[in-house]
C-alpha cells in the first residue's frame, strides 16, 4: 500500500499541459517530456546540454574548415590564372629556351604544390 502511494506520488508531479505532446513543435523537447514521464525520471534538465554543445562545435569546425578550403581554392585559382596570363604573354614574344635560368619544364602540379606549401 505504501509502495503504491509513493509510485503514484512520483507520477503526480507531471505538471505538463494535457495536450503538451500535440502543442510542442520541437522534437527534442517532445523527447524530453516523454523521458520525464518514464519511471525513474531518466530525463532531466541541466545547465548545458553537453551532447548538443559538442555537436554544435563539430558543425562550427566543419564550416570553418570548408571556408578555409574554399578560400585556399580561390587563392590557388587566382594564382593559376595569373600564371597562365603571364605564360601566354611571354610565349609569343620571345624564345626563352636559349636564355639561362630555371627549367621551363615546370609542371602545373609542382607549381600547385609549391603554392600550397606557402599557404
Amino acid at each position: 500500500m505504501n509502495i503504491n502511494f509513493i509510485s503514484d506520488l512520483n507520477n503526480l508531479f507531471d505538471i505538463a499541459h494535457a495536450n503538451a505532446l500535440e502543442i510542442i513543435n520541437i522534437e527534442e523537447d517532445r523527447k524530453l517530456l516523454l523521458s520525464q514521464r518514464e519511471p525513474g525520471r531518466r530525463g532531466c534538465l541541466m545547465g548545458v546540454d553537453m551532447k548538443l554543445a559538442k555537436r554544435e562545435e563539430r558543425v562550427l569546425l566543419r564550416v570553418i574548415e570548408q571556408e578555409n578550403r574554399l578560400a585556399k581554392a580561390h587563392y590557388s585559382s587566382e594564382i593559376d590564372g595569373k600564371f597562365m596570363d603571364s605564360s601566354e604573354e611571354s610565349s609569343g614574344t620571345e624564345d626563352i629556351s636559349d636564355q639561362p635560368g630555371p627549367s621551363s619544364n615546370i609542371t602545373q602540379s609542382s607549381l600547385e604544390e609549391n603554392i600550397n606549401a606557402q599557404i
